[in-house]
Order: structure tokens, then sequence, then C-alpha cells
């Protein structure tokens, strides 16, 4: 009897020790997740304010406004642009 109670025992605690082994590999690959998706943001940031830094050179432009159609274009491109804006603001 008291050499199943060690087997017993032994096995519990290679289920735990395995327990504990996969908790931290799930979350070391979390962290990487994690870290990954931080960089695609602050990626994106980078982006959107280059972006907003041309729109508005661009819109200082007095060209735009007297060609209706890219004017147009410009319009649509500002709404896309705000949209996003209110996304990551």
């Amino acid at each position: 009897m008291e050499t199943v109670l060690w087997v017993v025992g032994i096995h519990l605690l290679e289920l735990l020790a395995i327990g504990i082994f996969l908790v931290i590999r799930k979350n070391n690959k979390l962290e990487e997740v994690i870290t990954d998706q931080q960089q695609y943001i602050e990626t994106l940031n980078i982006l959107y304010s280059r972006l907003n830094e041309s729109l508005n050179s661009l819109d200082e432009k007095v060209w735009i406004e007297n060609d209706s159609e890219l004017s147009e274009v410009f319009k649509n491109i500002k709404e896309i642009k705000n949209t996003i804006g209110s996304i990551y603001n």
C-alpha cells in the first residue's frame, strides 16, 4: 500500500511539473504575440503620422482646389484619414 502511495505521489508531482511547464510555455507565446502586436501598432501610428503630415502639406496647395476631380479625390482621402484617426485617437 505504501508503494502505491509513493507511485501515485510521484506521478502527481510529474503532472504538476508538466502543467507548470505548459503554462509557462503558453505565457511566453502570449508575450511574443503581445510584443508583435505592439510593434505593429507603433508602425501603424508612425505611418498615420506621416500620412497626416503629407495630407496637411497637400491641403495647403492651391492647385488642388482648382481641379474639381482632384478636389473630390482629396476630400475622400481626408475622410478616410479622419476615420483612421478616430480609431487611433
